[in-house]
């Protein structure tokens, strides 16, 4: 609603409101002394009869936060100044190795960008500024108090690991997937180096690849199907990929 909307409802909401106030207002019943105070500022007028009434400025305030829509601010996503601050931290442990860890924590940032991991990245940066020894960076390990959240993170890492290639047969058909990893449908292109949508095919593997987002938008497949001794359209081959196996790579 615009600034002009509001400002005729918030009118033609004074004025039925004062109506029925003043309807009740001046109904025939005991009122005590402090509701005669707060409902007439003189005889025949009520609060809600005067332009600049405390009581108008309120239902307006009200009224406009209540259709506010306000986003959340975005989190930032990590960089290589969140690893050297992390690395810093740890200068003063035993056989600290600033550079190294700079390094490594870089190779997790990148990796971490492709498969979407900015939660679990951010989660273990926190532990290794709250333990600055415990090596979070370094080689995964099973023990440490930052092992559950190095853990989450390669979990997340090599779920994403892209060109895994698999091939499985479907009814009427038989599919050929290559997964790109966590990247956006827009980050893969479709080839042209098989046989287009409704050509010959006896195996998947001769027909051209379309781009399927997969795993309820977390992955991006490249996908060709052969259907029917057809090759299949970009629709039907992503449907086929809806409840890829490949969504449940851990």
């Amino acid at each position: 609603m615009g600034k002009l909307g509001m400002i005729g409802w918030l009118g033609s909401a004074r004025r039925s409101l004062s109506e029925v106030w003043a309807q009740r207002l001046r109904e025939d019943r005991p009122h005590g002394p402090g509701i005669r105070r707060f409902g007439c500022r003189e005889p025949g007028k009520n609060w809600l009869d005067e332009p600049r009434s405390p009581g108008w400025f309120s239902l307006g305030l009200a009224l406009f936060l209540a259709g506010c829509r306000c986003e959340p601010e975005p989190v930032p996503e990590p960089n290589m100044e969140d690893c050297n601050r992390a690395c810093a931290v740890g200068a003063t442990c035993p056989r600290a190795d600033q550079a190294g860890c700079a390094a490594r924590c870089r190779s997790l940032l990148d990796r971490s960008r492709s498969a979407r991991a900015s939660s679990e990245l951010r989660q273990l940066m926190a532990c290794a500024a709250e333990h600055p020894c415990a090596g979070a960076f370094g080689v995964a390990r099973g023990h440490g108090p930052c092992a559950t959240t190095r853990r989450a993170l390669d979990a997340r890492l090599s779920a994403c690991q892209p060109g895994t290639l698999s091939s499985r047969v479907v009814e009427r058909g038989s599919l050929l997937e290559e997964s790109l990893g966590c990247v956006a449908p827009e980050a893969c292109m479709p080839t042209t180096d098989g046989g287009a949508f409704g050509g010959p095919c006896q195996t998947a593997s001769t027909c051209n690849a379309v781009c399927c987002p997969a795993c309820g938008g977390e992955k991006t497949l490249r996908v060709r199907a052969c259907i029917d001794a057809s090759c299949a359209s970009s629709t039907v081959a992503c449907q086929l990929v809806v409840d890829s196996p490949n969504c449940r790579a851990e």
